[in-house]
């Protein structure tokens, strides 16, 4: 208790501060076994394996549209042009629809322990396949795009993506092409659900990300679809070490 009173009161504040951060992140406080859905949520849409990019949906009808607003007067305005005076005192100011997309770094330990708990949570895997699903490493890293509206990705095929998109190392510069590509889409063929891309671990007898990189980004450029996701590889680590 002696020791403990000489700790000033702003050490110990950021002490509990830090346990905060580090009970909040579950991939460091329990094991995946103790995932709930929220835990694995937090893995899949909201952590250092999970970017998210989001655009303008242009390829959408009417994208672009108008909702009506007040102005600070009691007046209407129209954006980019004057006034536009009447007793409702409501003007029109547009409004762009956008869409969100999730880059998920699927090749790493940590996802795919959340999305196999997630199975066994549904009831639609073992613990037990689970374990064993597990111990079979990819081998090759792969990222996964989806996102609520995949438009822009209906009309393209493998080939045409992989050719979209690469892998570049913040640090080298290094740009890396997929080494193949997999569209996963609805039962009747008509859109597109998710999109992954695989890229070797290991390039003419090197290793395809060096050990010093610390940050990668991911790029996929489509027609209506500009995408660029940032990953921070120091953040991306596990009980093991890093986990890509």
């Amino acid at each position: 208790m002696r020791n403990l009173r000489r700790i000033p009161a702003g050490m110990l504040l950021i002490a509990a501060l830090a346990a905060l951060a580090w009970a909040s992140d579950p991939w460091k406080a329990k094991p995946y076994h103790a995932w709930d859905k929220k835990d694995v949520g937090k893995i899949l849409n909201d952590s250092p394996w999970a970017q998210t990019a989001t655009v303008e949906a242009q390829w959408r009808a009417g994208a672009m549209t108008s909702n009506p607003v007040m102005t600070s007067q009691g007046s209407s305005s129209v954006a980019g042009g004057g006034a536009m005076g009447g007793p409702s005192g409501l003007g029109m100011q547009p409004h762009v629809q956008t869409a969100r997309f999730v880059a998920r770094w699927t090749s790493a330990l940590t996802t795919r322990e959340a999305i196999a708990r997630m199975a066994v949570l549904d009831g639609e895997m073992t613990q037990a396949d689970a374990d064993r699903d597990l111990g079979r490493a990819p081998a090759d890293y792969q990222i996964t795009l989806l996102g609520d509206d995949m438009t822009p990705f209906a009309a393209l095929d493998e080939t045409a993506l992989a050719k979209a998109s690469y892998i570049e190392m913040k640090k080298s510069k290094r740009k890396v092409a997929p080494s193949s590509v997999q569209i996963e889409r609805s039962a009747d063929r008509g859109s597109v659900l998710r999109v992954a891309f695989n890229f070797p671990r290991s390039e003419n007898g090197q290793q395809t990300i060096a050990a010093d990189e610390k940050a990668i980004d991911f790029l996929c450029k489509v027609k209506g679809a500009d995408l660029q996701f940032h990953f921070d590889l120091q953040k991306m680590t596990g009980p093991r070490g890093r986990d890509l």
